[in-house]
């Protein structure tokens, strides 16, 4: 299949080519381009969380667990002693097509009448793209992940999404006690869909300690660089907790603006709606930022990121009028969340608040329309129109 996502298969395609495909190549190169330094916010913030895996739809990766042991010396050891299995993921991609921006015939025949530049036309209409591609779809999908909201229970790389009811080993944990209820501070069975305790008080000092005490149980997390992700109204719900005032400082992974108060940077992001909080476990002094998110994408070049597919496979790009009948498609790509326990989220809405601090029903159902909402952005199905 020939694709033009930029230079590395312009060759390909062009033939002699008129000034509006240097333009272009030259656009989709740097909206392709994988180690691009973006401007917006929010998606500066989450590429930085993000694991690159390649492969096609379907790709499994294993994971390994190999817990070793120490015993008496003399004492032989069955080999089941060691703990050790395996257990898979398999990762989804797919490919979309830009529904209302595929250069049809009439597109041309109605610019020629009103006397329009087609050429112009044409890279206007480009421009358009990969902006709607680069600010909305980009950052939008890989939120829409982060936001996967898993059935009850399973293993933990049975499903994707932050852990809900789900049994990990104990040697994921600093502290285990069999005596904790499920859900609470030292249970294996982990719950990261939170809410407030009071439905008096809302959000309290007591609420996000332990959040904090909650994210810092694992074994692989540094309590020291937790951090918040709140809109302007969450932020300010987070900070009059407090009555010191909260310093500027810079998350120390992706450069972003934040506020510290109390050893939580404060992330300001229009991701989460005003009853939303998202504590994230930032990174490890080992391993830099711990990845929520895995990302899938086709292991060739030309088969990545935003492309123009000709009509004709034949077709050899000259001017503008070679571009009839192609259309603009995202390729094959694919977000899950799979950095299962470093994400808690938190319902901060008092009207919805529960003693245990378990999110209920309206929270899940918070959360799943700022999703939808997120995914409306740029998402159409085949009859919807808006």
């Amino acid at each position: 299949m020939k694709v033009l996502n930029g230079s590395i298969s312009a060759g390909q395609l062009l033939d002699n080519p008129s000034d509006v495909y240097f333009e272009i190549v030259g656009s989709l190169d740097a909206v392709n381009d994988k180690y691009a330094v973006y401007s917006d916010r929010d998606l500066k913030f989450i590429e930085a969380f993000i694991s690159d895996v390649e492969g096609e739809n379907g790709t499994i990766v294993s994971y390994e667990y190999f817990d070793v042991f120490f015993g008496d010396n003399g004492i032989g050891l069955n080999p089941q002693d060691f703990n050790e299995s395996y257990e898979k993921w398999s990762l989804n991609s797919r490919s979309y097509a830009i529904k209302n921006a595929s250069f049809e015939p009439e597109l041309f025949k109605s610019a020629e009448i009103r006397g329009q530049d087609v050429a112009r036309l044409v890279m206007d209409r480009t421009d358009a793209i990969i902006r709607k591609y680069q600010n909305v779809f980009k950052k939008n999908i890989a939120y829409e992940a982060l936001m996967t909201i898993p059935t009850t229970g399973g293993s933990y790389l049975s499903k994707k999404g932050a852990l809900l009811n789900t049994v990990v080993k104990d040697s994921m944990l600093e502290d285990v006690d069999s005596t904790a209820t499920a859900g609470d501070l030292k249970s294996t069975t982990r719950n990261h869909w939170r809410t407030v305790a009071s439905s008096t008080l809302g959000l309290t000092f007591e609420d996000i300690q332990f959040y904090k005490a909650y994210l810092s149980e694992y074994v692989d997390v540094d309590e020291s660089n937790i951090l918040c992700l709140a809109n302007n109204v969450g932020m300010g719900k987070f900070l009059s907790v407090y009555d010191s005032a909260a310093r500027a400082d810079e998350f120390k992974i992706t450069g972003t603006p934040t506020e510290t108060i109390d050893g939580v940077q404060i992330v300001k992001s229009n991701v989460p709606s005003n009853d939303m909080l998202i504590f994230i476990a930032g990174s490890t002094a080992e391993e830099g930022s711990n990845k929520l998110i895995t990302r899938l994408q086709d292991p060739l070049a030309k088969y990545q990121g935003l492309g123009i597919i000709p009509i004709n496979p034949h077709t050899r790009f000259h001017d503008a009028y070679d571009l009839i009948g192609a259309k603009f498609v995202i390729q094959n790509i694919g977000y899950e969340m799979t950095g299962r326990h470093y994400v808690l989220f938190v319902d901060i809405n008092a009207n919805r608040a529960s003693s245990d601090r378990i999110m209920q029903a309206g929270g899940f159902a918070e959360i799943q329309r700022r999703k939808n909402f997120l995914h409306g952005r740029w998402y159409r199905g085949v009859n919807e129109v808006k």
